[in-house]
């Protein structure tokens, strides 16, 4: 018996343990904002809400200049001057996170309004808040980034769309992401394959 390839094959194994997904499900996802809102570091919380909606990496988080950003049109262009390309890409700044881009913007004038913390100190406060309230030790920073995507995954949002948003090259990496998902969440654009079996 021949069974064609099913392009969901990373996606059938769904018995991934919940102590190796590396971001939060949606619930607690939502419970982790709820504690964010009643932090009392202001600029931590701020920033650590736009690091769960906005899926850039630690350093380009920090390093947004703000010549790329315009409040009017919500977006901003994301120039990664470090890698070999030079890469630009231009991402959405979503409603709930509108008032967070104006207080960095307001408050600190300089050219990077969003550099005001050293990235280790980031990373440790996130992992500090983290285990303090009872979440699973091996999440971080990074997995915020990994929570934005996948949630939005989940929420039906085309993988393409997702894939230019998280700033993947290659749509296989932005599928990393959905790999506890089933595969009929996944809104890939592929033939359907189901009819060929």
């Amino acid at each position: 018996e021949i069974i064609p390839r099913n392009p969901f094959y990373k996606f059938e194994k769904l018995d991934v343990p919940v102590d190796k997904q590396k971001h939060l499900p949606l619930a607690e996802a939502q419970r982790y904002l709820r504690i964010l809102d009643k932090h009392r570091n202001e600029k931590f919380k701020r920033l650590s809400r736009i690091a769960m909606h906005v899926p850039l990496r630690r350093g380009q988080l920090l390093n947004l200049n703000r010549s790329w950003i315009n409040m009017n049109e919500r977006f901003f262009w994301c120039i990664d001057n470090k890698s070999r390309y030079k890469k630009k890409d231009m991402f959405v700044i979503h409603d709930e996170v509108v008032a967070d881009f104006e207080y960095f913007l307001n408050k600190y004038p300089g050219e990077y309004p969003f550099k005001v913390y050293k990235p280790n100190s980031f990373t440790c406060m996130t992992k500090k808040l983290l285990k303090k309230h009872g979440f699973d030790s091996d999440l971080h920073l990074h997995s915020l980034r990994h929570t934005g995507i996948t949630n939005a995954l989940e929420n039906g949002q085309p993988l393409r769309e997702v894939q230019h948003g998280a700033g993947h090259k290659n749509q296989k990496t932005t599928e990393i992401y959905g790999h506890d998902m089933k595969p009929t969440a996944l809104n890939i654009e592929y033939g359907d394959w189901r009819n060929e079996v």
